[in-house]
């Protein structure tokens, strides 16, 4: 198991809370929403799950890797979504 308290993924998807659950959500473009593969995660793993590019869409990717100086990853979509992802999760935290 891995030991740490949140872990982020380059799903297009979203988590909310409805009625003290967490439930997944379309993520903003959906064209590319992929929450309809994450039907069977459970509880506990949605409460410590991250789904930062998920409320974007991903021509709004591009132009944040482009921002950040990274012109082959707004090149390289497929790459590009989980490096950006976790840059902005190290800018969060």
């Amino acid at each position: 198991m891995l030991n740490c308290k949140y872990i982020a993924t380059g799903h297009y998807a979203q988590i909310r809370k409805q009625n003290d659950r967490f439930v997944v959500s379309k993520g903003l473009d959906e064209i590319k929403d992929q929450s309809y593969v994450l039907w069977g995660v459970s509880q506990e793993c949605l409460s410590r799950t991250i789904f930062p590019i998920g409320g974007y869409h991903k021509e709004d990717i591009r132009k944040m890797a482009l921002s950040k100086g990274y012109k082959q990853l707004a090149q390289k979509v497929r790459v590009m979504k989980y490096v950006l992802f976790l840059i902005m999760i190290i800018e969060v935290f």
